[in-house]
């Protein structure tokens, strides 16, 4: 999975860091090196990632920050239970909630099966409430939580095919 630098990203890396941070001090998570390591790494990312695959860019990114696999998976479990990272299909990897606490009533992840991004899509409250009530009614099932996830190429991959 590869990611190329895109400066217009910063900011948004910058955001996404802030507001995590604001979020984990309200639940009452410490903010700790290992933390912020796993925050920065998950929003610089274009695609989602293995724990194994952050603890090597944390390692490989020279900051000095203290940490193991079981720390990655401790604080990835902490992430999810505040609604900051998704995991991901069936392998196991995460990625960073572009929407923070995911306010959207329904979104989806778009994932390319060619160059491994991943976006989260806003869908419209319409289509929540009509895939609610499908789900209510045929199948008597109370919805307590969503994800989707669909699987194809992304534009630019699209193009190169």
């Amino acid at each position: 999975m590869s990611d190329k630098c895109d400066h217009g990203q910063d900011r948004k890396v910058a955001g996404f860091i802030e507001r995590s941070v604001e979020i984990l001090k309200g639940s009452g998570a410490r903010i700790t090196k290992p933390r912020l390591a796993v925050l920065e790494c998950l929003a610089q990312s274009k695609s989602a990632l293995s724990p194994k695959e952050i603890l090597n860019r944390i390692n490989a990114g020279g900051k000095g920050v203290d940490v193991d696999l079981a720390t990655v998976y401790r604080i990835l479990d902490a992430f999810t239970d505040v609604e900051l990272v998704h995991k991901i299909g069936s392998d196991g990897a995460y990625m960073a909630c572009r929407h923070i606490a995911c306010d959207a009533t329904l979104h989806m992840i778009a994932a390319c099966s060619t160059c491994d991004s991943t976006q989260e899509v806003d869908l419209p409250p319409q289509l929540s409430l009509l895939l609610t009530k499908h789900v209510k009614t045929t199948m008597h099932f109370q919805l307590a939580e969503h994800f989707l996830q669909i699987t194809g190429l992304c534009m630019s991959c699209a193009a190169r095919a």
